[in-house]
């Protein structure tokens, strides 16, 4: 991939915890959380319900989380798109940035792009999420669907309105053009051989990273 590319998904993560996006640059061995892994196996379930290679109402309650009802509203909402491609690698050189959305939906006047989550939100989408799907719509509509203003967060885990929209906005796009200079500005000092490693800061969502022991580790280290 070029240099001057950034992934949105590094982007998203970015706004989670840069110190994340360091570890990966620096190609640190990680190990890989149960949460990951379980999100993989929904993520194929998802595709193979979407590709209606098998009928979802079949599921019993328990084998999964993925909600009955969230996938009925999906249904529904993918019912006049005939073309789907999952996970297409795109690369925008307009914006430099690279994204692989989970799904995007053509249809004859319109399309659509649709990235699962399984995050129990409570109310509104969360801010990275925002981040993340704008940026892989920004990609979308320079690569493929001319015109596309928005992007779509499929919330598979909830059943109060598990579909929201994602508007692109000049805020958002130049807040998703500046983490991407963060991100190669980050990038130019490993390979200079700068230390610049983003501060230790915790969070709930340390529980879930991969990195999340190696971390620790050095914040136990340099404290």
């Amino acid at each position: 991939m070029q240099e001057t590319i950034v992934t949105a998904s590094d982007v998203a993560l970015y706004v989670k915890c840069p110190r994340q996006v360091y570890f990966k640059l620096k190609k640190v061995p990680y190990v890989e959380r149960e949460e990951r892994v379980k999100g993989r196996v929904e993520h194929l379930l998802l595709r193979n319900i979407v590709e209606k290679n098998f009928d979802y109402r079949i599921l019993e309650k328990n084998d999964f989380e993925i909600c009955i009802s969230a996938l009925n509203e999906l249904e529904k909402f993918l019912m006049n798109f005939n073309t789907k491609f999952f996970e297409q690698a795109l690369i925008s050189k307009k914006y430099g940035l690279a994204a692989k959305p989970d799904l995007i939906a053509v249809g004859e006047e319109n399309c659509e792009v649709i990235e699962f989550k399984g995050t129990k939100i409570r109310h509104d989408i969360t801010y990275s999420d925002k981040i993340y799907v704008c940026a892989q719509t920004m990609v979308v509509e320079d690569t493929l669907c001319p015109g596309l203003d928005h992007g779509n967060v499929f919330y598979y885990k909830i059943s109060n309105k598990p579909i929201k929209t994602v508007y692109v906005s000049d805020k958002l796009k130049s807040k998703i053009m500046e983490i991407k200079s963060s991100i190669l500005s980050m990038k130019k000092d490993i390979e200079c051989k700068k230390d610049n490693m983003p501060p230790y800061c915790e969070k709930s969502l340390c529980k879930t990273c991969d990195y999340a022991y190696y971390c620790l580790y050095l914040n136990n280290k340099t404290s």
